[in-house]
Protein backbone atom coordinates (compact mmCIF):
# COMPACT_ATOMS: atom_id res chain seq x y z
CA UNK A 1 0.00 0.00 0.00
CA UNK A 2 1.14 3.60 -1.08
CA UNK A 3 1.04 5.90 1.34
CA UNK A 4 -0.70 9.28 0.71
CA UNK A 5 1.43 12.48 -0.50
CA UNK A 6 1.01 15.10 2.22
CA UNK A 7 2.12 18.65 2.86
CA UNK A 8 1.63 18.36 6.32
CA UNK A 9 0.44 15.06 7.58
CA UNK A 10 -2.72 14.70 9.52
CA UNK A 11 -2.24 16.23 13.03
CA UNK A 12 -0.95 19.77 10.82
CA UNK A 13 -3.58 19.63 9.08
CA UNK A 14 -6.18 19.38 11.88
CA UNK A 15 -3.99 22.18 13.48
CA UNK A 16 -4.56 24.38 10.30
CA UNK A 17 -7.94 23.90 10.40
CA UNK A 18 -8.94 24.58 14.01
CA UNK A 19 -6.82 27.77 14.17
CA UNK A 20 -9.16 28.88 10.84
CA UNK A 21 -12.12 28.31 12.39
CA UNK A 22 -11.17 29.52 16.19
CA UNK A 23 -9.60 32.95 15.09
CA UNK A 24 -11.57 36.31 15.17
CA UNK A 25 -8.93 37.85 13.54
CA UNK A 26 -9.79 40.24 10.55
CA UNK A 27 -7.29 38.45 8.31
CA UNK A 28 -5.86 35.25 8.46
CA UNK A 29 -2.00 34.84 6.97
CA UNK A 30 -1.31 31.29 5.39
CA UNK A 31 2.47 31.44 5.35
CA UNK A 32 4.12 29.08 2.92
CA UNK A 33 7.79 28.74 1.49
CA UNK A 34 6.46 27.27 -1.72
CA UNK A 35 2.89 28.18 -4.08
CA UNK A 36 -0.14 27.56 -3.28
CA UNK A 37 -1.12 28.79 -7.12
CA UNK A 38 -1.35 26.07 -10.07
CA UNK A 39 1.59 28.52 -11.34
CA UNK A 40 4.21 27.02 -9.59
CA UNK A 41 7.40 26.45 -11.40
CA UNK A 42 8.42 23.92 -9.10
CA UNK A 43 5.27 21.52 -9.20
CA UNK A 44 7.16 19.20 -11.18
CA UNK A 45 10.01 18.64 -8.75
CA UNK A 46 6.74 18.17 -5.93
CA UNK A 47 8.15 21.38 -4.35
CA UNK A 48 4.92 22.99 -4.65
CA UNK A 49 1.47 22.64 -3.31
CA UNK A 50 0.07 21.33 -6.39
CA UNK A 51 2.17 18.57 -6.58
CA UNK A 52 0.09 17.84 -3.04
CA UNK A 53 -3.21 19.18 -5.08
CA UNK A 54 -5.59 16.93 -3.31
CA UNK A 55 -4.83 17.93 0.19
CA UNK A 56 -4.35 21.65 -0.86
CA UNK A 57 -7.72 21.60 -2.27
CA UNK A 58 -9.29 20.06 0.73
CA UNK A 59 -7.84 23.02 2.84
CA UNK A 60 -9.21 25.28 0.19
CA UNK A 61 -12.56 23.92 -0.05
CA UNK A 62 -12.66 23.77 4.07
CA UNK A 63 -12.10 27.31 4.12
CA UNK A 64 -14.64 28.42 1.51
CA UNK A 65 -17.68 25.95 3.02
CA UNK A 66 -16.65 27.15 6.59
CA UNK A 67 -17.13 30.53 5.19
CA UNK A 68 -14.03 31.55 6.82
CA UNK A 69 -13.25 35.20 5.90
CA UNK A 70 -10.14 37.45 5.87
CA UNK A 71 -7.46 34.51 4.86
CA UNK A 72 -4.77 35.44 2.76
CA UNK A 73 -1.88 33.21 0.99
CA UNK A 74 1.62 34.43 1.20
CA UNK A 75 4.21 32.16 -0.83
CA UNK A 76 7.54 32.20 -2.36
CA UNK A 77 10.37 30.13 -4.03
CA UNK A 78 9.66 31.40 -8.06
CA UNK A 79 11.78 34.49 -7.96
CA UNK A 80 9.18 36.88 -9.35
CA UNK A 81 6.36 39.00 -8.04
CA UNK A 82 2.99 37.35 -8.33
CA UNK A 83 -0.49 38.36 -7.02
CA UNK A 84 -3.01 35.23 -8.13
CA UNK A 85 -7.07 35.06 -7.08
CA UNK A 86 -7.05 31.37 -6.54
CA UNK A 87 -10.44 29.73 -8.57
CA UNK A 88 -12.81 28.56 -7.65
CA UNK A 89 -12.36 29.39 -3.76
CA UNK A 90 -11.48 33.21 -4.16
CA UNK A 91 -8.92 33.14 -2.27
CA UNK A 92 -5.69 35.33 -2.57
CA UNK A 93 -2.07 34.66 -2.63
CA UNK A 94 0.38 36.67 -2.75
CA UNK A 95 4.05 35.54 -3.67
CA UNK A 96 6.37 38.62 -3.13
CA UNK A 97 10.18 37.97 -4.97
CA UNK A 98 13.39 38.89 -3.99
CA UNK A 99 14.33 42.71 -4.50
CA UNK A 100 17.56 41.87 -5.84
CA UNK A 101 16.02 39.63 -8.67
CA UNK A 102 16.52 40.83 -11.96
CA UNK A 103 15.11 38.35 -14.23
CA UNK A 104 10.66 36.82 -14.26
CA UNK A 105 8.74 34.63 -15.40
CA UNK A 106 6.70 34.93 -18.46
CA UNK A 107 3.71 37.52 -18.13
CA UNK A 108 0.60 35.24 -18.49
CA UNK A 109 -2.80 35.96 -20.13
CA UNK A 110 -4.78 34.03 -17.07
CA UNK A 111 -7.74 35.74 -15.42
CA UNK A 112 -6.17 34.12 -12.15
CA UNK A 113 -2.95 36.52 -12.48
CA UNK A 114 -3.72 39.85 -11.09
CA UNK A 115 0.05 40.81 -11.00
CA UNK A 116 3.22 39.96 -12.20
CA UNK A 117 6.28 41.60 -12.16
CA UNK A 118 10.19 41.75 -11.14
CA UNK A 119 12.30 44.62 -10.29
CA UNK A 120 13.08 44.93 -14.27
CA UNK A 121 9.48 45.79 -14.72
CA UNK A 122 9.09 47.27 -12.04
CA UNK A 123 11.88 50.06 -12.44
CA UNK A 124 10.95 50.52 -16.47
CA UNK A 125 7.32 51.36 -15.36
CA UNK A 126 9.71 54.33 -12.85
CA UNK A 127 7.62 52.11 -9.42
CA UNK A 128 10.97 51.95 -7.83
CA UNK A 129 12.76 55.23 -7.00
CA UNK A 130 16.18 55.56 -8.48
CA UNK A 131 17.81 56.11 -5.55
CA UNK A 132 16.99 52.66 -4.65
CA UNK A 133 17.81 51.26 -8.26
CA UNK A 134 21.06 52.82 -7.81
CA UNK A 135 21.93 50.68 -4.06
CA UNK A 136 20.85 47.63 -6.34
CA UNK A 137 23.35 47.71 -9.23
Amino acid sequence: RVPVKTMLGVAQKQALKDWLLSSNATFKMIISSVMFSDFAGHTFYGESWPAFATERNEIMDFIKDNRISGVMLFSGDEHTGRVFKMNPWGIYEVAPNPLGWKVGGPIAADPQILFQSNIAVLASANLIPQSVLTLLR
